[in-house]
């Protein structure tokens, strides 16, 4: 086991009303996140971080295996990996039950006494599965925060939606309203997350 300052759990939306392009901008969007000079001063200066990456839509399935960053190769090479990744969903969106799948997730962790997050990343309501307010609720009581990002799409803002369901108390939601901000926000919600740990110390 190791001592880390976060366990970052992120939960990337991969149902149906993402296509292709969007899908690489989310995927490419976390990856070049980790090679930002932000986040890589930010694993730096928060110390050794575990990470792991899913994808769900009815089911939830792992992106990559739990890695410990700590160093600029260390972010270089989880980008690699994520960026190397495989979609294998596209159908209803069961936010609540990928929340359920990471919290249980956590106790795999290399880094069980690290701070816990999950960072959830869609553009729309769940319509499948567990509802997401219960797997906030779950969440609260484990006393794992929940993050989103919300990205807004011709079809409805996923923002109010995600405040009164799925972001935990102590959590934030970052708002885009176009994907070509996706990338850029990614940077920025990653960072957030570690210097929250850093700020904590």
């Amino acid at each position: 086991m190791s001592a880390c300052a976060i366990a970052l759990a992120l939960l990337l939306d991969a149902s149906a009303s993402i296509p292709m392009q969007q899908w690489r901008i989310l995927v490419e969007g976390h990856a070049a996140a980790f090679e930002s000079a932000e986040v890589r001063r930010a694993v730096r200066v928060a110390g050794p971080v575990a990470v792991r990456a899913w994808h769900y839509s009815d089911v939830t399935r792992p992106l990559t295996p739990w890695r410990v960053l700590a160093t600029d190769a260390d972010a270089y090479a989880y980008a690699r990996e994520i960026r190397a990744a495989e979609r294998t969903l596209s159908a209803n969106t069961a936010t609540g039950n990928a929340m359920l799948t990471a919290l249980a997730d956590f106790a795999a962790s290399p880094c069980p006494d690290a701070d816990r997050i999950i960072d959830v990343a869609t553009d729309g309501h769940e319509n499948a599965g567990t509802p997401a307010a219960k797997a906030r609720d779950a969440a609260i009581t484990a006393e794992v925060r929940v993050n989103v990002l919300a990205i807004e799409t011709a079809e409805g803002d996923p923002e109010p939606f995600a405040r009164e369901n799925i972001v935990t108390p102590d959590g934030f939601v970052l708002r885009v309203t176009n994907w070509q901000d996706v990338p850029r926000a990614i940077v920025r919600k990653i960072s957030l997350e570690l210097a929250g740990a850093t700020n904590g110390r």
